[in-house]
């Protein structure tokens, strides 16, 4: 068996080219068993370690893009522009309407027709410039209020379905109310402004009678 092992052996040639080739695969091959696993690894890994890297990038740009968003909704101190402050109504009571007439300065006139029987009668200013006088009834209200000037002075801006404005001697009166009950009436004479509200909605003619009972 050496024999034929040394013959075969003794007709293998190897040139000067076929051993630098040799040399060179053995150069390049990879005989440590640790290095090829971590390149195995590193090759697995390969495609988690980008989707890492991805994500790690768009959640930086989220961050400066959020920066970036607070900066710009930063609300900017607004300089206050020195003017007139408006107080809150206050409402000073009397006992009587002669006492209201003194206290606002002028005389205060009443109504003298009310179409409910009246079981308390309330008399105020507001703000010192406008007399209000208050009736109260066991099933409905009234409110009477006179100011100086030609303005709206019944602060009522409910919606209502019937307007009307009708002439009652020099003056013209605006009823308004709804289903034919009228609510409120609103004039202007000589130089004052005046207003009628009720609680509950009464026909048009009582509601013009009451009007034409203020004296």
């Amino acid at each position: 068996m050496p024999n034929k092992y040394n013959e075969i052996m003794s007709r293998v040639t190897v040139t000067s080219d076929m051993h630098e080739r040799i040399i060179d695969n053995i150069r390049r091959a990879d005989l440590d068993p640790k290095g090829y696993r971590l390149q195995q690894l590193f090759r697995h890994n390969k495609r988690a370690m980008s989707i890492a890297v991805c994500f790690l990038l768009l959640l930086t740009g989220a961050f400066v893009t959020t920066q970036n968003l607070h900066q710009s909704e930063t609300v900017q101190p607004i300089e206050q522009v020195p003017g007139p402050v408006l107080g809150v109504p206050y409402i000073t009571e009397y006992p009587s309407v002669q006492e209201l007439a003194t206290g606002i300065g002028f005389e205060v006139k009443e109504v003298t027709q009310i179409p409910f029987q009246v079981r308390q009668t309330d008399y105020s200013s507001v703000s010192g410039e406008m007399a209000q006088i208050h009736y109260s009834g066991a099933d409905n209200s009234l409110m009477f209020r006179m100011s100086p000037g030609n303005n709206d002075i019944s602060g009522d801006y409910k919606q209502y379905n019937d307007t009307k404005t009708i002439s009652l001697k020099d003056e013209r009166v605006t009823i308004k109310g709804n289903g034919g009950k009228y609510e409120l009436a609103i004039w202007q004479s000589n130089g004052f402004s005046y207003c009628l509200s009720t609680e509950k909605g009464i026909s048009e003619k009582d509601l013009m009678l009451t009007v034409q009972s203020v004296q």
